[in-house]
């Protein structure tokens, strides 16, 4: 059977700093709560768009983005699961296919070593989301960039917007109090039965009884696909 790959000139700069803010605040709030923390980087659509690339590349370049993606998840789990006070063995369960697993022995034969000391720079997260963008963008669209080194490409102007979103989040997420250690928190809520019907429609996260969907835009107002999709959101 032959395939047929499509093609994109270029991945949405937009639409990668707008998903690549969506994992930088999983796994913020990841590593500041204590429950099911391994929601907020188990399962996620980045891994699905870097299976969709197996027979779509050239086999040496799909190996060389799956040993990226293990990396980069190794170093997101040590970050998570920074809190010592966490139970890093209740993670060998959740999960679920042979990439995170690789990373989850990486991790811990970090662990092990006998001079580990935890020094994690977070400014590595925007290069690790902005990755993990690229491939959930792949895995919504189908499409794959014309330049496969697209995806390991990091925008210095992309990287400073990004680290500016991160400072605004915290200043109203973690210091105005809203996310604590013992909140509840649902990453990627979906709908049901409901979200199905319209393509598997998810938010982007639910904390202590609220949900919130996150925004990047160069102009501040409100647009109406934004509204409307919240009011969706509601009637769901």
């Amino acid at each position: 059977m032959r395939r047929f790959v499509c093609y994109a000139r270029k991945l949405d700069k937009g639409g990668v700093s707008g998903i690549a803010f969506d994992y930088l605040a999983r796994f913020f709030i990841g590593q500041a709560v204590d429950k099911e923390c391994w929601n907020s980087f188990l399962n996620l659509n980045a891994l699905k768009g870097l299976l969709n690339l197996e027979f779509r590349v050239n086999p040496d370049e799909y190996s060389k983005l799956v040993g990226r993606y293990i990396s980069y998840l190794s170093n997101i789990m040590e970050f998570v699961y920074s809190d010592v006070a966490k139970k890093i063995d209740m993670l060998i369960d959740k999960v679920s296919n042979r990439i995170e697993w690789k990373a989850y022995e990486d991790f811990l034969e970090k662990l092990s070593k006998s001079n580990y000391k935890y020094d994690f720079d977070t400014s590595n997260l925007i290069t690790y989301a902005v990755y993990f963008a690229k491939l959930e963008m792949i895995y919504r669209s189908k499409v794959i960039p014309e330049d496969i080194n697209e995806l390991t490409n990091l925008d210095m102007e992309q990287f400073n917007d990004l680290a500016q979103m991160c400072n605004t989040f915290f200043k109203n997420f973690f210091d105005s109090g809203l996310v604590t250690q013992k909140s509840d928190v649902v990453y990627n809520p979906t709908f049901g039965k409901v979200g199905y019907l319209v393509g598997g429609a998810d938010a982007d996260i639910y904390i202590d009884g609220v949900l919130y969907d996150f925004k990047s835009t160069k102009t501040n107002a409100y647009k109406w696909q934004d509204f409307g999709q919240i009011i969706s959101y509601y009637l769901f």
